[in-house]
């Protein structure tokens, strides 16, 4: 999923991994940044775009930060394809698909704490507006809340399910 910046750039990513910072006017490659392979299908993530203008791209070889002219500053390997990170100031929390979440710091792009959720997950994390360390993440079945890397609880989600089968929950 594509997101804009400042100056009206568009970052979008390609399934063969590649992100591409376009101009909106233009439609033009202002610059691309190859992942070093493809996907294999399409998760539909989006980078994440910090105050300074760094961006934060779930790409196929990890969560890379890149300048706003597209430099690489760091990039930190995942077990399973990371989803769109989610950014409040400086916090920067991303979920994998084998299930873990992890805590970033984005001056050096290591990972402050790692959460194992024990499952598979393709959802975006969610931040609380009111907890500083409250993260939301869906696995499996579940909805799970975090305090940093501690489960705070569970909740399941059944009724997710049966989306498409008859006799569904909305």
């Amino acid at each position: 999923g594509p997101v804009i910046g400042r100056g009206g750039i568009i970052y979008a990513a390609t399934n063969s991994g590649v992100l591409h910072a376009i101009d909106s006017q233009s439609g033009e490659d202002v610059w691309t940044y190859a992942g070093g392979h493809g996907y294999g299908s399409d998760l539909s993530t989006s980078p994440a775009l910090l105050a300074d203008g760094t961006v934060l791209w779930p790409g196929p070889d990890g969560l890379t930060a890149l300048t706003a002219q597209g430099k690489k500053l760091w990039n930190l390997r995942v077990k399973g394809q990371p989803s769109s990170p989610a950014v409040d100031g400086t916090r920067v929390v991303v979920g994998v698909s084998n299930g873990d979440v992890i805590g970033v710091d984005v001056t050096n792009g290591t990972a402050l704490w790692t959460a194992h959720l024990n499952g598979s997950s393709y959802g975006s994390i969610a931040l609380s507006p009111k907890d500083p360390h409250r993260a939301y993440q869906t696995v499996d079945d579940q909805l799970v809340a975090l305090d940093d890397d501690k489960v705070a609880w569970r909740a399941g989600l059944d009724g997710l399910e049966g989306v498409g089968r008859a006799g569904a929950r909305d």
